[in-house]
């Protein structure tokens, strides 16, 4: 067993709160590991002050370190209400990635699509129309100031991460709710 794969294991047996960093695209992200294996990382996340922000599905070959302990990280820790985790009972485990996307929309209701090689501040939030092992089409959101909904197709091999269930997220699925019941 490698070095790497001991302390993944041991950081989610032990639900260590980690700051995994990915230097190439200059972002980080506070959570708990959920699973891995040898492609991906599924974290819980959490932000700088402790809220709950949804799922991120990496790609482990674009990490570029995780941390834990140290003063920062424990202090963010110590900020996270323990009954905004994810319910245990229900809990989310890796698959490839075509059916981690079925498996956040069907079950969060949409994703955010990063296609960080392409451009890094680059991504799409909506909800999966049609989807293959190459191609997905998403039903884009859009902004909180446009609310135009659009098509998009977007090759598999591009994404290089998968947000659910954030806290940007829910507030643009409110707001157009919200604009459908006032239209």
């Amino acid at each position: 067993m490698s070095v790497e794969s001991k302390y993944l294991g041991k950081l989610k047996h032990y639900q260590t709160f980690v700051d995994v960093s990915i230097d190439r695209y200059d972002d980080f992200d506070f959570g708990f590991i959920v699973d891995y294996n040898d492609e991906f990382l599924l974290l819980e996340r959490f932000d700088s002050e402790g809220l709950y922000d949804g799922f991120s599905l990496l790609m482990r070959d674009r990490i570029s370190r995780i941390r834990w302990g140290g003063n920062e990280i424990t202090s963010v820790s110590k900020l996270i209400d323990p009954s905004q985790r994810e319910d245990g009972d229900n809990p989310v485990e890796i698959a490839p990635l075509e059916d981690m996307l079925r498996m956040f929309n069907e079950r969060f209701g949409s994703v955010t699509i990063h296609v960080q090689d392409v451009k890094d501040d680059i991504c799409f939030i909506g909800e999966i129309h049609e989807l293959d092992n190459e191609t997905l089409v998403l039903y884009e959101f859009g902004t909180k100031v446009s609310l135009d909904r659009r098509y998009i197709m977007l090759s598999l091999d591009d994404i290089t991460r998968v947000d659910a269930n954030s806290q940007y997220i829910k507030t643009l699925e409110r707001i157009f709710v919200k604009k459908k019941k006032d239209s």
